[in-house]
């Protein structure tokens, strides 16, 4: 229901994407608890897909990411699970978010994962991390390979909104050098989508 009263609100404020995470279970290798896993978001997303359809909002489903458990597995943590789902769905307005810190923690072939989503791709969550988890770091702070990000975005010709996700950057600087940090943010943002040359 929280999931239903969101897609409401964001109609009326007349917002295109609304993005959610996949559901997910640990599982192994079993066939029947990942078919069940499957099953359950298809489901899920068909029934938010529907309410998106009301109140003309576009749905996105974001990559998730096995946040460095050993022998846990998230679904919706590959670009072919992603794929798969909205082809599933068949619906006109669902898509594919973007979170190259989730995919960083994959260790996934950034480059290669965006141009092999294409046009499926309506949405991103931007933030860097080291690896060892999702730190919400601002680009170029962690190890993320931004440039292969980029180029990859540019050749399937992404046309979206670049979400800065980065509240680990900010959050443990002092107050009154916050907006110094923000306005870096902004700074950085319009260097990584040249406007600006360096």
């Amino acid at each position: 229901e929280l999931a239903k009263r969101a897609i409401r609100w964001a109609g009326l404020l007349g917002v295109e994407w609304v993005v959610f995470h996949p559901g997910t279970l640990p599982f192994g290798e079993d066939e029947s608890e990942i078919e069940e896993v499957r099953r359950r978001n298809v489901e899920g997303f068909r029934e938010l897909c529907a309410e998106a359809e009301k109140h003309g909002v576009g749905i996105a489903v974001e990559n998730t990411s096995d946040g460095n458990v050993p022998g846990r597995r998230a679904f919706g943590s590959t670009p072919t699970e992603l794929a798969w789902l909205i082809n599933e769905l068949g619906y006109e307005r669902v898509g594919v978010c973007w979170d190259t810190g989730h995919a960083n923690l994959q260790r996934l072939d950034q480059y290669r994962s965006i141009k092999f989503l294409g046009r499926l791709l309506v949405a991103t969550h931007i933030a860097d991390n080291d690896g060892s988890g999702d730190q919400h770091l601002l680009p170029y702070e962690g190890n993320v390979k931004w440039d292969d990000v980029l180029r990859a975005l540019r050749e399937i010709g992404y046309k979206g909104l670049f979400n800065l996700e980065v509240g680990g950057a900010v959050h443990k600087i002092p107050l009154p050098i916050r907006k110094a940090k923000i306005r870096y943010a902004f700074e950085l943002l319009d260097y990584m989508l040249g406007n600006r040359k360096g």
